[in-house]
């Protein structure tokens, strides 16, 4: 990731004033790493950072201009919303007329989702807890192993009996106490359908518990 505010000056220039320098500093600690995931949580669902709530120059993928409710949607647990948090808080910071050099946490966050995605098989849209689970197993692994190691941890932890699941819309791969179920295969459907459909059978392996997806076109 690279600077993403472009300027001759060697300090950073805070603008803000009041609640804004306020939230300019809390949003700084979390870039930095001085600060971690609950504690910026926590001052999320607080009042420090209700100054966000109305951000005048919002790109268009933040509705009503709201950044406290947009960051409140994004799941930090996962790589791809931590790549969102980070890329929306260094852009408020610009427009808070602060220089912001590429972070750590930025850095970090943009490694995890492009491993995460480069390793992600097309069946499967893996969940927050499994990613998490999956990066932290391979954060030790070398450099050029770890793509490779990542992939077969997700052989292992999203299983099927012969084959994979043939989607017709996004993988819905349920999951059952925080662990995914195993796929037993899927049915033709579209019979009972006025359009092409297909049911997904899966089976938790610990109770045994039978679950299905439908999904039709």
């Amino acid at each position: 990731m690279s600077d993403v505010c472009r300027s001759d000056r060697k300090e950073p220039r805070i603008v803000a004033m009041g609640p804004e320098k306020n939230a300019v500093r809390i949003i700084q600690d979390f870039l930095s790493g001085a600060m971690g995931d609950e504690a910026f949580l926590e001052e999320l669902y607080g009042q420090s950072l209700d100054t966000l709530r109305d951000w005048p120059n919002a790109p268009a993928y933040v509705a009503h201009r709201d950044l406290l409710q947009y960051l409140l949607l994004i799941d930090l647990g996962t790589p791809a919303g931590r790549v969102d948090a980070v890329g929306v808080l260094e852009q408020y910071l610009c427009d808070q007329g602060v220089y912001v050099h590429s972070t750590e946490l930025g850095r970090e966050a943009a490694a995890d989702y492009e491993l995460l995605m480069s390793a992600q098989p097309t069946w499967v849209d893996i969940d927050a807890l499994s990613a998490a689970t999956l990066l932290e197993a391979v954060s030790a692994v070398p450099e050029r192993s770890r793509r490779t190691q990542l992939q077969a941890l997700i052989k292992q932890r999203y299983r099927y009996v012969s084959t994979p699941p043939r989607w017709l819309q996004a993988p819905t791969w349920p999951v059952v106490e925080q662990y995914p179920t195993v796929f037993v295969g899927q049915l033709d459907i579209t019979d009972l359908h006025h359009d092409t459909a297909y049911l997904y059978v899966f089976v938790d392996e610990a109770s045994g518990a039978v679950s299905t997806v439908t999904q039709q076109l």
